[in-house]
């Protein structure tokens, strides 16, 4: 018996992988094909791309394919206690910069300051950029 397992982390490849499967089984590679997805409960915690159980059995109505043999399987939260919600990238990336150790800079503060210094010392204007590329031309 042939079985192939798809998980699917973005709606549109939920789509793609049950044409996948569905072409599958008629071709004969397998005999099963495996769907696995996050329930709707657990969904509300994802991206807003990730498939939920009730959109991907509404694509496997929409697309025909309810009468092969397909096995949807529905994974919920892990835990009794409250998921936590959402949180945005920014949200995530804020905190951990507030949570992140506070590094000494390396190196001497002189010797950066000299280094700018000196960079300062050589700093010169610079003539024209469509002087300087006929010049470039003419060399």
């Amino acid at each position: 018996m042939g079985v192939e397992i798809l998980f699917s982390a973005r709606a549109d490849l939920a789509v793609v992988g049950l044409m996948h499967l569905r072409k599958s089984i008629f071709q004969g590679t397998i005999d099963v094909g495996i769907i696995i997805v996050p329930d709707n409960q657990l969904s509300a915690f994802l991206t807003g791309r990730a498939p939920n159980l009730e959109e991907v059995l509404k694509y496997v109505v929409d697309m025909g394919v309810a009468h092969l043999p397909l096995i949807v399987i529905a994974l919920g939260p892990n835990s009794a206690r409250a998921a936590l919600a959402k949180q945005s990238k920014m949200r995530r990336k804020t905190q951990a910069l507030r949570t992140a150790p506070r590094r000494e800079p390396l190196g001497e503060t002189g010797k950066k300051l000299q280094a700018v210094r000196a960079g300062a010392r050589h700093a010169y204007p610079t003539g024209d950029i469509d002087q300087m590329i006929a010049e470039m031309g003419r060399v």
